[in-house]
């Protein structure tokens, strides 16, 4: 069975399929083929990386993801510090207040910071950022239980 005469003979074939409409053989088959794999292909990309959009590819994600993340959580659950997320209780606190406690810390008396005080570390700018991010993690119910707790 030489593949020239197996390719040879195959190539009529697939004309005439062609021409009769054959469906795996169609223009339109291909199309809706090439598509699919191109979603599915962009889908995985956008799975498998899940800080590659949305709230993490943020300004404040950013500055989250480089600066909060070693305590807060590569998704903002919680470790060592407390949650950011929808599941947290930052939500509970005004803007001054999440803003306060970075730039302050949190100290108990005798015992070394259980936050430490980042007004150093950030500006103003990437503070409200930071911010801004934590809110896009929240629920709707969340986010407008929080903004009744800053002055208009």
């Amino acid at each position: 069975m030489g593949s020239r005469n197996s390719t040879t003979e195959l190539l009529p074939l697939a004309r005439r399929d062609r021409r009769q409409g054959h469906p795996s053989l169609s223009t339109e088959h291909w199309k809706r083929a090439l598509t699919a794999v191109g979603v599915a292909a962009v889908l995985t990309a956008a799975c498998s990386n899940p800080n590659a959009a949305g709230p993490f590819n943020s300004p404040g994600g950013k500055i989250y993801l480089s600066q909060c993340a070693g305590c807060h959580g590569a998704q903002a659950q919680g470790g060592v510090g407390p949650p950011f997320d929808a599941a947290g209780h930052a939500h509970h606190h005004s803007d001054a207040e999440l803003a306060q406690t970075t730039t302050e810390g949190i100290a108990r008396p005798g015992q070394p910071a259980t936050m430490p005080a980042w007004r150093d570390r950030l500006t103003p700018q990437q503070l409200s950022q930071v911010i801004e991010f934590m809110k896009l993690l929240w629920t709707p119910e969340q986010r407008a239980q929080q903004q009744a707790l800053n002055p208009q």
